[in-house]
């Protein structure tokens, strides 16, 4: 019998393959191999550090979605947004709606340097509001 824990990671590392999946198909131009360049070594990196079993990933538009919860289609719950922007800079949102039509609670803008430190730092505070399981190896901070 599988326990609803491995089950939620287990759901969660495939939406992450998911996502993975349709970036990687994004058209082969320019303007797309450059957002790719940035987005996919960032998707990697959190794989690597097993982050892909805490959240589950999702996209919106041009945008990744990170949430705690056990569902797509979020409507106002807490999630950390990535967006690779026009001028190349990365804006990492936690918010509880949509960026696209709302003010984050919080944000940064940062380029490419420090987009994955960053992105696991809003990780970490989309976890800390979340959860109530102590802080996981993959986020916790140098």
């Amino acid at each position: 019998m599988v326990d609803d824990k491995a089950m939620t990671t287990n759901d969660n590392r495939a939406t992450w393959q998911q996502v993975l999946g349709r970036v990687a198909e994004y058209s082969d131009t320019d303007h797309w191999n450059r957002w790719k360049g940035i987005a996919l070594p960032i998707l990697r990196q959190s794989v690597d550090l097993e982050l892909d079993s805490l959240f589950r990933a999702g996209m919106g538009m041009h945008q990744l979605i990170f949430s705690t919860v056990d569902h797509h289609r979020l409507k106002d719950e807490p999630r950390v947004t990535f967006e690779i922007r026009e001028d190349w800079t990365i804006r990492i949102s936690l918010a509880r709606s949509n960026v696209y039509f709302n003010e984050p609670s919080d944000f940064a803008i940062v380029d490419e340097a420090l987009a994955f430190s960053t992105f696991r730092q809003y990780l970490r505070r989309l976890w800390e509001q979340t959860q109530e399981e102590p802080i996981p190896s993959g986020l916790s901070l140098p």
